[in-house]
């Protein structure tokens, strides 16, 4: 019995310093938990010294400071309080969930605390730009006044520009000017087939009276739109100047028009230079049908592609012309020489000097032979009479400028009008969209041959019966989909893990899953490893502090037990 009792005691005395260690334990962890709270609360408190934040100056400061503490305090409390009943709910999880549950509470606390400091960024700006009048000579009801004819005109603009920029508006401009440039032929050929007949005069005054009109309103709605340095000096600039000028001219022609008797044709030499303006600005109105082509697709790719490769067919023809100049100097100079060398020139002589007789006349024929002006061979059996070597150099001309010198600016040009389609923002965002639309189509055709039950949603089986199809696998290699089995192309396309793919899960997943990895794919998922590399160590290092004392602290009690035992046992 004396043996037992030590023992008891013994045992009672290590359950005691058991539940102590336990509840050491318990209140380390806790204190743990709550410096990750306080350190996870950090990112929200660093917006507050950002270069962006807003300090309000003077008196107002003290009372703009205690208004974000305590609305930084609401969000924070409100924020953490939520962490913490998901930690306490955290606990009872299994590992998987918990892992699931904790990355998903930080993505939330990220994305949270983004859009917290997104909205005082704009409550900043808000209030910086408003400024209630501080600092401003006007008295409320100017202010009051000022802010409604300010309020007025942005509704006019916005009004204007609904307009203007409709594509009903832009069609029906099109067709405006397609009609007026029919107009100006038909009424030319009018006046030229019928000279000194009036009874259409004012048929035609009133049809030109209208497109003046409408050009006009045209003018007018895109400046209020667009402002005046909006439309003056915007990427488009030529066209709106262009629109300005055609606008006035039409304008003054039907001024001059009524201010000229009916029947006149009698032009004083005064009004012969405004006259020949006018006649600039009806060629200018029958230019403005290439404007038309932005509503058109394929024409403004062939109009833009022509215009972008103007620089470089200026510098071919600037290349082909010293091609030209060379050989029209050598082949100028022996022919001079010949003649001059020839007692008596006869006619072959004078074939050469037709063709070869001076500068202008050897580029010249050098240019038509080049362009199928005239049979090539014409001149080169004028060249005869001076040697069959001059014979083969002028085939050699021919030659090298047909199979080299056009081939290749015949490339350059085509190359050239490619990036001039491919840098149309227009043009590329058209092209994008004819595609999303091209892809969706093929994504909801294949859903559907996968599905053939129809039930709208594909399962497991289903992908492992249509896999095998050489029908379904070239719709996912035109789709740029691949996977190794059907069991991993399922997984990539079930959003939510409910083992059913719906047709709105087909069509998101095919389109983020469509082609290579992009850039921002990849930069990403760098970004999260980097996010996971840095959670770790910081696991690693509450790990180890944990560890640190929880051996501290398990010594130290093993000592105390060990020594409290060999005083019991000594006693």
């Amino acid at each position: 019995m004396a043996d037992a009792e030590p023992t008891s005691s013994m045992e009672k005395r290590l359950q005691d310093q058991h539940d102590e260690l336990l509840q050491h334990l318990d209140a380390w962890f806790e204190k743990i938990d709550t410096s990750i709270s306080h350190l996870s609360t950090q990112p929200m408190k660093m917006y507050r010294s950002s270069e962006y934040s807003y300090r309000p100056s003077g008196a107002s400061s003290k009372q703009h400071e205690d208004r974000d503490q305590h609305d930084e305090n609401v969000a924070a409390q409100e924020l953490w309080g939520r962490a913490d009943t998901d930690r306490s709910a955290m606990r009872a999880m299994p590992t998987g969930e918990l892992r699931n549950s904790r990355t998903a509470m930080k993505r939330l606390d990220s994305y949270h605390v983004a859009v917290m400091k997104s909205n005082r960024i704009a409550e900043a700006f808000r209030r910086i730009w408003s400024k209630d009048g501080s600092g401003s000579s006007m008295t409320p009801h100017q202010h009051q006044k000022q802010s409604a004819w300010g309020r007025w005109k942005l509704s006019v603009r916005e009004y204007c520009a609904n307009i203007i920029h409709s594509q009903a508006a832009t069609i029906f401009f099109a067709v405006t000017i397609l009609t007026n440039s029919m107009f100006l032929g038909i009424q030319l050929e009018w006046r030229s087939q019928h000279p000194g007949n009036t009874d259409a005069e004012f048929f035609f005054a009133a049809l030109h009276t209208t497109y003046a009109v409408l050009f006009t309103v045209e003018v007018l709605l895109s400046l209020i739109a667009d402002g005046w340095c909006g439309y003056f000096f915007s990427n488009s600039w030529t066209w709106n100047w262009l629109d300005v000028f055609v606008v006035l001219s039409s304008w003054t022609e039907l001024l001059l028009e009524f201010l000229q008797p009916t029947g006149s044709r009698s032009i004083s030499n005064s009004n012969l230079r405004l006259v020949r303006v006018l006649r600039v600005g009806r060629l200018l109105r029958v230019l403005r049908v290439l404007r038309v082509a932005r509503v058109f697709k394929a024409l403004r790719t062939l109009v833009h592609s022509l215009v972008d490769t103007t620089k470089q067919l200026i510098w071919a023809m600037l290349l082909l012309a010293l091609i030209m100049y060379m050989f029209s100097i050598m082949f100028t100079d022996i022919v001079l020489e010949h003649v001059a060398e020839t007692p008596s020139p006869g006619e072959p002589e004078a074939k050469m000097e037709e063709y070869f007789g001076t500068l202008y006349r050897s580029f010249s024929t050098l240019f038509r032979a080049l362009l199928n002006g005239f049979s090539w061979y014409e001149a080169a059996d004028a060249l005869l009479p001076l040697n069959m070597y001059w014979v083969q150099m002028f085939h050699f001309y021919i030659a090298f400028c047909q199979f080299a010198v056009l081939n290749v600016m015949t490339g350059v040009f085509c190359n050239s009008a490619i990036k001039a389609a491919e840098k149309d923002h227009d043009l590329v965002v058209q092209s994008l969209l004819q595609n999303r639309q091209e892809f969706r189509a093929l994504v909801n055709d294949l859903f559907y041959r996968i599905d053939e039950r129809g039930l709208g949603k594909i399962t497991l089986t289903d992908l492992e019966k249509n896999l095998g199809d050489d029908t379904v696998k070239a719709f996912f290699e035109s789709l740029e989909l691949g996977a190794v089995d059907a069991w991993t192309l399922f997984l990539s396309l079930d959003v939510d893990g409910d083992s059913l793919i719906s047709i709105d899960e087909f069509m998101e997943r095919c389109f983020s899953l469509r082609g290579p990895a992009r850039s921002v794919d990849l930069y990403a998922l760098r970004r999260q490893n980097v996010k996971l590399r840095e959670q770790l160590h910081q696991v690693e290092d509450l790990q180890q502090q944990i560890m640190a004392h929880f051996n501290a602290s398990w010594h130290h009690h093993s000592a105390r037990s060990a020594a409290e035992i060999k005083d019991t046992v000594s006693m």
